[in-house]
């Protein structure tokens, strides 16, 4: 798989036409982001997706740490394979060895 474009991301101060851009050191305007919906402002819902997209990278490493570290044994077996699976999205994995319901976590 290819790597993604390094963190951190960022959204861009710059507002332009209902629309923010996401982007990181090495390439600017990575995503565009919806920022309010017709007769809005701005929606809180786009801004939280959009803080949810610029988080990504750090997200991704930290869920990886943690699926690596060694003293994970308090920690229940489904949230490590919830961990893992999100790993397995974020990296385009299409055939998952497991799955995630709603509601497990």
């Amino acid at each position: 798989m290819t790597e993604h474009t390094p963190g951190p991301w960022e959204i861009e101060e710059h507002y332009h036409f209902g629309y923010r851009w996401i982007s990181g050191p090495e390439h600017s305007q990575l995503a565009q982001v919806v920022w309010r919906m017709e007769d809005e402002d701005r929606s809180p819902e786009c801004e939280a997706n959009a803080h949810l997209i610029a988080a990504a990278p750090e997200l991704l490493e930290a869920l990886e740490a943690l699926v690596l570290d060694e003293s994970k044994e308090y920690i229940p077996t489904r949230l490590w394979d919830a961990a893992r699976a999100a790993i397995a999205k974020a990296e385009g994995q299409t055939e998952l060895s497991l799955t995630i319901n709603e509601g497990q976590i």
